[in-house]
């Protein structure tokens, strides 16, 4: 117990500095952003022909939001891939505990799934808050329907409003948990002195299935697409784990 925690506190001490300010400094950014913007649309350009006004672009809270998903997805992916020298730092103290490479790895999927529920988490919170502010401030009209049909209705913002919608819910959390097993997959690779992308192949597609889902069309294919990652992913680190070694820790080199 006291090596996993050491193991779970190295990882945290090496990762988290770069990863929390960002993942707090952008859910801050974006909630004081649309708060202050007083609605969930923005809106530029203007077009009139007659008494009719065409907006050039217009964009929801919820297409930022999602967008802002995918940025933190991808510096995450950067950071959590570790390094690949094997004289770094958080290598050599990892390697010197007496533990099994399949228990380091194990926890090194734990805490990268755990980070990446917390940039959903983070993001979740921003749209509840938004969400709730807007309507105190009377945003979205005095009746309850009025606010359901503007907020919770739009594609993109599902995906930050758990329970909402339960299906859609339950498949971001699989699709986080399966970043956060790729993650480490590519981590356990990486260690072995070989390149490993599949979590950023995995964001890709999630920024390709973006407009279908926002459109609120093809949410099913979401879902399925969401649980065949989560079944890839698990795979993926089972035939990883099946490649390291299961008894004691002894390769390092105290030399550096």
């Amino acid at each position: 117990m006291k090596d996993d925690l050491l193991i779970l506190n190295t990882l945290g001490r090496r990762r988290l500095p770069r990863l929390l300010p960002v993942i707090i400094l952008g859910a801050a950014a974006i909630t004081l952003v649309v708060i202050s913007h007083g609605s969930l649309i923005f809106r530029i350009g203007r077009v009139e022909y007659g008494d009719v006004v065409y907006h050039r672009f217009s964009r929801s809270a919820g297409y930022w939001l999602r967008w802002l998903l995918c940025l933190e997805l991808f510096w995450a992916a950067v950071v959590l891939r570790g390094p690949f020298s094997k004289r770094s730092k958080c290598r050599y103290t990892i390697g010197m505990l007496r533990v099994s490479e399949r228990r380091i790895f194990l926890l090194c999927c734990l805490f990268n799934v755990l980070v990446y529920l917390l940039i959903w988490a983070s993001l979740c919170c921003a749209a509840v808050i938004i969400g709730k502010t807007l309507n105190a401030a009377g945003a979205f009209g005095t009746s309850p329907q009025a606010l359901y049909a503007e907020y919770m209705l739009d594609g993109y913002m599902q995906q930050f409003v758990p329970m909402d919608n339960v299906p859609v819910t339950v498949s971001m959390i699989l699709f986080m948990v399966s970043m956060g097993l790729l993650s480490a997959r590519d981590f356990a690779v990486n260690m072995k002195g070989k390149p490993g992308a599949l979590q950023l192949f995995a964001v890709l597609i999630f920024m390709w299935t973006g407009a279908a889902f926002g459109a609120g069309v093809h949410i099913v294919g979401w879902l399925v697409l969401s649980a065949i990652m989560f079944m890839l992913a698990v795979g993926s680190v089972w035939f990883s784990m099946m490649d390291l070694s299961r008894g004691t820790n002894v390769e390092v080199d105290d030399g550096e």
